[in-house]
Parts: structure tokens; sequence; C-alpha cells
């Protein structure tokens, strides 16, 4: 059992080298890990094949199911000239100061950002941000750090992330989004000390001189509101429960009986609220050039191009994750003595004997998911955490509170970041450098994260 666990570690180690350096790409790495992972730890071949790599594919089919239509909803809201609308006006409105303008255009990329994922969703936004920062005398070195901080905030808020979490590590949707409802306003407070202090302190310097800007394209009032239709959908449950609890007994629910639970318990699904999203942006408003339906049926198609990467990695970690927590690989991390039921393993080194140490811990482990490294949440992190979970070792709700804030750390500052590594080939800056500006704030956010979990999940 010793030398089994010795074994799954090294090849944890092997292939987060691998991915480090780049000479095996996670889309490979992944199902590759995950399959070495389950033999190591004792499953047959045909176990393997029939449950990490056919069931893990399919492991998290629902958030696999809401991404594409995120990338669905992210054409629509390009192909309307929402996006385009958006970052415009939000320029319009600001004038001619830096910090002003800032401010204003990293609160646009954030509202578009709870909806918009992707590389693609990234040239876009940022090819209509920069320049309109840049014109200002926005540095460059700054304009990609602060994209990528309010990028990383308006992904605090995305549906899509919290489907992830729910499917992976079988947190409730209540959980998430009280989490991240609070999680949001550091993360806000984060885009704004970027603006004072780097923004506002490093100086100006013109270098795409827009002085005549293009006029926002004409989008209706009704149609703007799409980025944001999918999290006011998400809200409507707990916006609506003081309302039910008067209305119920009207209705024939009985306090305390199940149905009364039901009704008042009720969530929005996240897939439908997705799919609601882009008939809202494809629906109203005028008629697109081309006809809606021609709208809704590109958008799906491009949008599943865009997406198709994020759908591999996903699949991987499916597999990953059905690695890590089948009985095999699990008694060899952690195992409970069946006397005194107290949990023994090498995972057991995670656990936390006090919400400080929770804390402490995980914001000094949070540039381990840099590099993609083992607290890549898009690569061994919901791997690990799925066998904190399952083990007994960290609570839930705990788990994803660690991955959701150190989740900014890699958001916002890993180099190895497809959309890191367009801005800094955009803007002309090392993508070093974009990771040593951004990550003082990335980090002191993920342990802001941390702390903020204890009251509801180590209390």
């Amino acid at each position: 059992m010793y030398w089994q666990a010795v074994g799954v570690f090294v090849v944890f180690v092997v292939f987060a080298v691998l991915m480090m350096t780049r000479r095996l790409p996670a889309l490979l790495a992944l199902p590759a890990m995950a399959a070495a992972i389950a033999l190591v730890g004792g499953m047959g071949a045909m176990d393997m094949l029939r449950t990490v790599i056919g069931e893990g594919a399919m492991r998290l089919a629902t958030p696999i199911a809401a991404v594409i239509f995120g990338g669905a909803l992210a054409q629509v809201v390009r192909r309307t000239g929402v996006a385009e609308s958006i970052v415009k006006r939000a320029a319009e409105l600001s004038g001619d100061n830096a910090v002003t303008v800032s401010l204003v255009v990293a609160a646009a990329c954030v509202v578009l950002f709870m909806t918009l994922s992707g590389l693609g969703a990234v040239i876009l936004v940022a090819s209509l941000a920069f320049p309109v920062l840049l014109a200002v005398g926005v540095r460059p070195l700054a304009a990609g750090s602060l994209f990528l901080i309010a990028m990383s905030v308006g992904g605090v808020l995305n549906v899509v992330n919290w489907q992830f979490y729910i499917d992976a590590l079988g947190v409730t949707q209540a959980q998430v989004r009280q989490y991240a409802l609070v999680l949001f306003v550091p993360s806000l407070l984060a885009v704004l000390a970027y603006v004072m202090i780097d923004v506002r302190l490093a100086g100006r310097r013109h270098m795409w001189a827009e002085d005549r800007r293009p006029p926002a394209p004409a989008v209706s009032p009704v149609r703007l509101a799409t980025p944001i239709i999918p999290v006011l959908l998400i809200l409507l449950p707990p916006v609506s429960r003081p309302l039910l609890k008067l209305v119920a007994p009207l209705l024939g629910y009985e306090p305390g009986t199940d149905a009364h639970e039901a009704l008042l318990g009720w969530e929005f699904p996240i897939v439908a609220a997705m799919v609601l999203g882009v008939l809202w942006g494809a629906l109203l408003g005028p008629r697109p050039e081309g006809g809606r339906i021609q709208l809704i049926t590109a958008s799906l198609l491009e949008g599943i191009k865009d997406v198709a990467p994020a759908v591999g990695l996903m699949m991987g970690i499916g597999m990953l994750f059905m690695a890590v927590s089948s009985p095999e690989v699990k008694e060899c991390l952690v195992t409970q003595d069946p006397a005194t039921g107290e949990m023994t393993g090498p995972l057991t080194l995670l656990r936390v004997s006090s919400p400080v140490a929770y804390v402490l811990l995980w914001g000094a482990m949070a540039p381990l998911a840099l590099y993609r490294g083992p607290l890549n949440v898009w690569g061994m992190g919901i791997g690990i955490a799925g066998v904190l979970v399952a083990g007994g070792v960290l609570p839930a709700g705990a788990a994803m509170a660690a991955l959701m804030s150190v989740g900014h750390v890699q958001g916002i500052s890993d180099p190895t970041n497809t959309h890191n590594v367009w801005v800094g080939a955009t803007l002309g800056v090392e993508v070093q450098d974009l990771l040593k500006r951004t990550l003082p704030y990335s980090w002191i956010l993920a342990v802001v994260g941390l702390a903020i979990a204890v009251p509801w999940f180590l209390s």
C-alpha cells in the first residue's frame, strides 16, 4: 500500500513536470495521468478502461453542456454587437482621464466575463478594450494586467464555472452562489486597488492614438442586458424566497412539509439559464442580419468550435477525478481505521486543525496553481480536491472555496494560460512581467477568499 501511494505521487509529479515544461499538453496529459494513476493504484485494466476512461469522459457532462451553451452565448454577444457596444459606451461615458477610463472599461470587462469565456472571447473584448486604455495613456503592462484581473473577477459570477464545482465536488448551487457573491466584493476591490496603485501611479504614455473613437454600434437596451441574463436567473431563487414564504400557505403548502421545503428550496438550472441567455440575445431586440434562426444556428456551431479545447480538458479532468476517487486509489492515499474511525494516509497531511491553519496552508500553496501545477483547477487541482473530500479530509464547501480562491492566481497570473500569452504578445510585453505585476494582487485575493470561506465551511 505504501509503495502504491508513492507510485501515485510519482505519476502526479511526472505529469506535472511534463505539463509545466510544455512537453505534453494538458489535453493529452490528463487522460494519460488518469489511466496511470488507476493502474498504479491497483485498478485492473478492464476496470480502468470502463470506469476511468468510459465513465470519466462523461463525469462532467452537465458542466460540459453549460460550457457549450456558454460558447453559443458568447457568439450571440459578439454577433449582435453587444460586447462592442458595452465597451465603447463605457469609453464614451468616461472621458479622457486614465483612471476613470480604466475603472469604467474594467467594469465593462467584468460584466462581459460573467458570461463570456475562452480565448475567442478574450481576443474579442481585449481588442476593444486595449485601444481605449492605451489612447488615454495607460501603459501596455498596466493595461494587460488590468484586463486579466477584470476578466478573473467577472469569472467569479460566471455560472458555467459554478456548474463545474457543483458536479465535481458535490456542493449545492446555493453554497456556490452565496460564496461567489461574497467573494465578488473583495475581487472588485482588487480591480479598484490595481487602478489606483498601478494605473494612477505608473505615469502616462500614448501608444495607439485614437483621438476620434468610432461611435458604439446601435444595440437595443433589452439586448444589451444579454450578458447578465444567466446571472439574474440564477439569483432569482433567493430573491423570490421571501415572497414564496408569504404566498405558500395561500397556495396550499403547509409549513414543515416536504412540498413546502421543495418550493422554498428551488434553484434555477444553470444550463437552462445559459440557453435562455442565448434566446434572449437572439430573439429580443431588432432582427439581426440573416435572421434570428440563422443567428442561433451559427452561434451554436461557432460556440462549439470555440469551447472544444475546454470540453476536451473537462473530459480529461473527469477521467482524473474518477481515477483518484476510485476505491483502490483512495485507499492508497486516505484510509480509515475501522476500530477508531481515524483517517490516515499521505493526504491527511493536508488536514487542517483550525480555520487559521486552513487559510495559512492553502494560502501558502496558492502559487502551486501556476504553470499547470497541482492546484490548477483545470488540471490536477480538482482531482486532489476530490480525494480530500471523498476521504473526509476537507469539507466539500471548503474544497470548493479553496479552489475558487486559488483560481484567481491561476486565472490572472499563470504564464501558461493561452489568454496571458495572447495579451502579452498583443501588447508587446513579456508574459513573465504580467506574472510579476499581477501575482501580488491575485495571491492576496486568494488569501482573502480563503478567510471569507471560514465562517461558512469551517466554523
